[in-house]
């Protein structure tokens, strides 16, 4: 049904299933997961996270405090740690 590489000592996974891929690393805090309906991109070291789904696309970056959402049914853009908040609505 699908693909798995595992590398342990390097703390690095790759798995590719028949729904989606998966990919992990997990030494650099790096975290890539793609599935079928959309996308996830987490990089956790960095407090950074970038999800791409199918309805839309959404970007959030925790350790800057900064969150940037953008669905299929409109827009959305978010700025938390800085004391800034945009936020838009398109439907």
């Amino acid at each position: 049904m699908g693909f798995r590489i595992v590398l342990y000592g390097m703390g690095f996974r790759i798995i590719l299933y028949g729904m989606g891929s998966l990919m992990v690393l997990y030494g650099m805090g790096f975290r890539i997961i793609l599935y079928g309906m959309g996308s996830l991109m987490v990089l956790y070291g960095m407090d950074f996270r970038i999800t791409l789904c199918g309805m839309g696309f959404r970007i959030a970056l925790y350790g800057m405090g900064s969150r940037i959402v953008l669905y299929g049914m409109g827009s959305r853009i978010v700025l938390y740690g800085m004391g800034f908040r945009m936020k838009w609505v398109l439907v």
